[in-house]
Parts: C-alpha cells; sequence; structure tokens
C-alpha cells in the first residue's frame, strides 16, 4: 500500500527527471527510471524499499488517473459559465470524476504539481485565427465535389489547398450591438 507521501514524492521525482534539460531527450527509459528511483529515494530519505516494477507501475497508476481528471478538468472549464469560481469548478470537476469513474479524485496535491510542470501543462484550445479579408479568391469551393455536402454548419478548412500567401489576422473585436452606448 502506497501512503500519499510516497505518490507525492514518485510525481515530484518524475517531474524532476523529465524536466531535466540537460540530459532529457538523450535518455533512454531504463536510464530516465533509474533517475527517478534514485530522487524517489532520496525523496523518501531511505535505502531502496520498493521494487524497480513496483515504482513504475505506481506511477502509471498515478498517471492514468492524473490524465483522466485533467480531462474533465479541461471539459469543465471549456463549459465554464460566467461568474464560477475556480473552486466551483474543482468541486464540478470532483463531482463529474467519481460519477464517471465510480471513485474519490483524492491526488489534488499530485495533480496541481503535475499539471504546473510544462511537461504536463495544459496547452490552450483557443480558437484558431480567422483569415483575413484580403485574401484572394480561389477557386477551391467551387471545384468541390457533388459528393461534398456544400454546407454543414461548419467552416471546413483543407490545409493542403491554402494558398501559401494567405495572410492570418489577429481575431477582429466583435461590433458592439446596434442601439448600446459605449460607456
Amino acid at each position: 500500500m502506497w501512503e500519499a507521501d510516497e505518490e507525492m514524492a514518485l510525481a515530484l521525482a518524475w517531474i524532476d527527471s523529465s524536466e531535466d534539460s540537460i540530459e532529457d531527450d538523450g535518455k533512454h527509459s531504463p536510464e530516465f527510471w533509474v533517475q527517478i528511483l534514485t530522487k524517489f529515494f532520496a525523496l523518501m530519505g531511505r535505502v531502496k524499499y520498493r521494487g524497480n516494477d513496483s515504482v513504475y507501475n505506481k506511477w502509471k497508476s498515478l498517471r492514468t488517473k492524473i490524465t483522466d481528471f485533467t480531462g474533465v478538468h479541461t471539459r469543465v472549464v471549456n463549459n465554464k459559465k460566467s461568474g464560477i469560481s475556480d473552486a466551483d469548478v474543482l468541486e464540478a470537476c470532483l463531482k463529474q470524476y467519481k460519477a464517471l469513474y465510480k471513485t474519490d479524485f483524492s491526488m489534488l496535491d499530485i495533480w496541481r504539481q503535475c499539471i504546473s510542470s510544462p511537461k504536463w501543462h495544459l496547452v490552450s484550445t483557443s480558437s484558431p485565427p480567422r483569415l483575413s479579408k484580403r485574401l484572394k479568391t480561389t477557386s477551391t469551393s467551387a471545384n468541390q465535389s457533388p459528393s461534398q455536402p456544400m454546407s454543414d454548419g461548419r467552416y471546413q478548412l483543407n490545409l493542403n489547398e491554402l494558398d501559401p500567401e494567405l495572410i492570418f489576422d489577429e481575431l477582429d473585436e466583435l461590433p458592439r450591438p446596434v442601439g448600446r452606448d459605449k460607456g
């Protein structure tokens, strides 16, 4: 049975080893895990008292749970209503995780440590920039095959057919509704 302080030490050892910018890319898996094991036992202040497979399998289990919770968190944040606090978001995440996985998520401190790591950092899901109005007219839309629907309610962009001279602008500010004061 793993204790909470052991799980945290393992996460910290993994984070520290994975962020080693000098040797990170040159390490093979066995070397990487030797480094993690060394750091883990040092953080615990003990000599080797767990087997390599035990530590490796525990990390796989932790990583899976953390990844699952991160997915729940991302969905909740992406669907967050205006005025919802971070505490409310976290509460919603914990409820959704329990509903999905039929168990409580008890590793919030470890999750916070992992997601603050650049190796685990959340990637922005902001929308892509809109195409500039200064685009040249292309014939790609006129040459659509009859089997393709003309519109399915989404803008489809085939990157293979883009003109290399296209200019991308930053997102324009949305116009104010007619009749609204500026102040």
